[in-house]
């Protein structure tokens, strides 16, 4: 059928969106009705948030970070579809999100300073993938994962003017308000009842104490740029205030790898930045507080009893709560597998394979654990070089981070690089002594996405130190003599 002399095909648009309209609109009553009143409000907002994507990618990926932090905290929420909870479902659309924002911006990620590292983990993902013991029992991990390169892939793309990216830190920090703020109001309630280890441990909004340690590490990070580069007295010291509500959060969780990542990673900002004097007085108060708190003693005995020859073999398998067991056994059932396996890894989900001897041993048959350990989920899943290759994209965060400290000419992006440059340093730690940054979803979202926010600084500052460069070597005319 042709259109008419003088019309265009387009021409019957209106009509044709009404159609569609009240067609949608009619699914989406009878699906209030057949179905379930809470499944037909996520799928409208599913579609509207579709829509929007398609025509305002920028903004739907900002407002999905942002909205990250809200969802952190409403893990209650009951709804599902298909078994998948709010977090799931959440997650899953912003990976293929994700995964759209790549493709479509594939060539410009020439000039990505880790495009390098992070195709090279989405190449080792994908091996580790074919090779799955279990896929369908492992589409969580393999989403969780792929986020993690796509993530610092996609932010450097998208978030590519000084404004917006200036936006989302702003953004991100009004909301991390709200968790800060629950977890104070708990402590001082004493709503918690969560006991572990003789210890009440406060979980804040959060499910998981370590999640909520390790979340308040990356935002208690983010307000000290914020305190550094205020420039008003209320911002500085507002902002001081609240990374010290997170410090207080992390110390009341009696996590031991969120105080250690803490404390690294404040240290690290300070010798980025050259304070050497306030490194000196950094690391005498903190004796002096180790020493006064037999809490934090009785936390870390463990790591004090490691090179302690006295103490019995046997014995020191189950210090750290276990770990040093985990890690030693399940390192002993990974090299005996075939050399090529060892190689390229067992595959996703593998390291489950792992630990079954552990959990034998413990009279936990059934149990399948992770080793604790995010460089040994790594190594059981993708070989050596999926840890070669992750460390490559830290190393490049940290690098890029160090560089907008040292060379930025904006002081808020000196501080936050010098702010991203000492949170790498503790995802670096961190992620040697327990599930951390790769394993659990919330952290490694805030981490990567900062990573990915200061490469795109990076890339702005780098080219104008160049630009100085050049016209300071630019040759300066010279007048010829009088006479």
């Amino acid at each position: 059928m042709q259109a008419a002399p003088g019309t265009s095909i387009w021409s019957n648009g209106p009509l044709a969106a009404s159609i569609v309209g009240f067609l949608v609109a009619g699914l989406m009553a009878v699906s209030l009705v057949a179905i379930s009143p809470v499944l037909t409000l996520g799928l409208a907002v599913g579609i509207a948030g579709g829509l929007f994507f398609l025509v305002r990618p920028t903004q739907t990926l900002l407002a999905a970070i942002v909205f990250r932090v809200f969802l952190d905290i409403l893990w209650w929420v009951p709804f599902t579809v298909g078994g998948l909870n709010l977090s799931q479902i959440f997650s899953g659309a912003v990976f293929a999100m994700l995964v759209i924002i790549v493709l479509l911006r594939a060539p410009k990620l020439k000039e990505h300073p880790a495009a390098k590292w992070a195709f090279a983990m989405i190449g080792l993902l994908t091996l580790a993938t074919a090779r799955a013991i279990e896929l369908s029992a492992d589409v969580d991990i393999l989403v969780r994962y792929y986020t993690t390169p796509l993530m610092l892939l996609a932010t450097v793309q998208v978030f590519d003017t000084a404004a917006i990216r200036r936006r989302l830190v702003w953004l991100m920090s009004v909301a991390a308000l709200v968790p800060i703020g629950q977890s104070m109001y708990q402590l001082a309630a004493g709503a918690s009842d969560y006991v572990l280890h003789g210890y009440l441990r406060l979980l804040g909004g959060y499910q998981n104490i370590h999640n909520h340690a390790l979340v308040m590490m990356c935002f208690s990070l983010l307000f000290l740029a914020w305190y550094q580069a205020g420039q008003r007295w209320w911002v500085r010291y507002g902002a001081l205030a609240v990374a010290g509500a997170c410090t207080v959060a992390i110390y009341y969780t009696y996590t031991r790898t969120g105080l250690l990542g803490w404390a690294v990673s404040v240290l690290a900002v300070l010798l980025v930045q050259k304070r050497y004097n306030l490194v000196g007085a950094a690391v005498l108060l903190g004796s002096i507080f180790v020493l006064m708190d037999p809490d934090v003693q009785a936390r870390f005995a463990d790591l004090l009893a490691v090179f302690d020859p006295n103490v019995e073999s046997v014995d020191r398998r189950a210090l750290g709560s276990g770990r040093w067991g985990l890690w030693s056994w399940s390192m002993a059932e990974y090299l005996s597998f075939p050399v090529a396996d060892v190689l390229m890894g067992l595959g996703l989900g593998g390291h489950r394979l792992t630990t079954l001897d552990w959990s034998r041993s413990f009279s936990r048959v059934g149990l399948t654990l992770d080793p604790h350990n995010d460089y040994l989920l790594l190594l059981y899943q993708m070989g050596p070089l999926g840890v070669v290759v992750y460390l490559g994209m830290l190393w490049v965060s940290f690098y890029a981070a160090w560089y907008v400290a040292r060379n930025a000419q904006d002081l808020w992006a000196r501080s936050y690089g010098a702010a991203v440059a000492g949170l790498s340093v503790g995802v670096l730690v961190t992620n040697g002594v327990s599930n951390s940054f790769l394993h659990r979803s919330a952290p490694g979202w805030y981490y990567w996405c900062f990573a990915g926010i200061v490469l795109a600084e990076y890339v702005e500052v780098r080219r104008q130190v160049l630009a100085r460069q050049k016209e300071r070597a630019r040759p300066v005319p010279v007048p010829a003599p009088e006479g």
